[in-house]
């Protein structure tokens, strides 16, 4: 699932039909997207891949993640943005000079619907640093919402927590014994919440059945905006009424449940997981004080700061 050299030449072929490029051109394009998209990975390649994967598990569960999760979502990717549309940005002004003048025409073309897609991924990560997501962030564009599929539901806490063990089984390079181990510590932390549940069940049944008629009837094509505005609240407050009668859950078992999972890598395990993350954060604080000092030179002259970059306008 992930290949970004395969990735690469898809994007590649793409371009070369879509722009009618020539050999010459190809290779160059082949060339640059290269460099610039292995630069980028150096830094943000884990988080990237993580990012991908969980949202990935959520779309093809047709879950809506919880609040909490969705709010490390716009922690964890709002770095990777600022860095991809620099990457981007940077990458096309260089591959704009190799175009031919009809295909520059068409570049251009590319590069404003381009700067709109950035807007919308801006405006989303916004939201989803205040929890709020919602099914249309996963859907593909030009689809259209509500169509062939089972609702979407609510993810639970707890069905974050596989995916929680996965990355800390990769973070800290756990062997065959110690995976079991966690797997362990995950199915008894996940019968306890489900026991909680089981425990409260009339509750959460009537808060997913009003969250369930609010989306409803946000999706009415006679809906006002006003009652839109009105039921988006209401939306809200349950969320809010869930987050609290999941803190048990949330933050009572899930704590336990980290503290149990951090016990198993050894000293030499959480050793070489913290000189590797020590070495990737500098890495990043230095690309900051780069793009802040280049911002800072650019300003007199051209008024305002570069916006930043990767590879050629994405293929349609």
């Amino acid at each position: 699932m992930w290949n970004p050299e395969l990735m690469m030449d898809i994007y590649v072929r793409a371009l070369t039909r879509q722009y009618n490029l020539s050999p010459d051109q190809e290779e160059y394009t082949r060339k640059l997207l290269t460099k610039r998209v292995k630069d980028f990975l150096k830094d943000h390649e884990t988080d990237l891949r993580t990012l991908m994967f969980e949202m990935l598990e959520f779309q093809q569960r047709r879950q809506l993640p919880p609040s909490e999760t969705a709010k490390q979502w716009s922690e964890m990717g709002k770095p990777i943005f600022r860095d991809a549309r620099k990457a981007i940005l940077e990458g096309n002004k260089e591959w704009h000079e190799i175009l031919n003048e009809s295909q520059r025409k068409r570049h251009d073309a590319d590069m404003e619907m381009l700067e709109r897609q950035f807007k919308i991924m801006e405006e989303r990560l916004d939201r989803w640093g205040k929890g709020d997501i919602q099914p249309a962030d996963f859907t593909p564009a030009g689809s259209r919402q509500g169509q062939i599929g089972e609702p979407w539901t609510d993810a639970k806490p707890e069905d974050t927590w596989e995916m929680y063990v996965r990355m800390f089984s990769v973070r800290y390079g756990l062997d065959p014994s110690q995976k079991e181990t966690a797997q362990s510590v995950l199915r008894e932390c996940r019968d306890r919440a489900n026991a909680y549940r089981e425990k409260h069940k009339a509750e959460f049944e009537e808060i997913a059945a009003k969250m369930k008629e609010l989306r409803e009837s946000r999706s009415k094509e006679e809906t006002t905006k006003e009652s839109l505005q009105a039921a988006q609240k209401s939306l809200e407050q349950l969320r809010d009424r869930k987050a609290e009668l999941e803190k048990p859950i949330s933050e009572g078992i899930f704590s336990e449940f980290k503290q149990r999972l951090e016990q198993i890598p050894t000293k030499e395990q959480k050793a070489a997981f913290e000189q590797k993350e020590k070495a990737r954060l500098e890495s990043l604080r230095e690309r900051m004080r780069e793009d802040q000092g280049g911002r800072k030179a650019n300003e007199p002259a051209e008024g305002k700061s570069t916006p930043p970059a990767t590879a050629p306008a994405a293929a349609k």
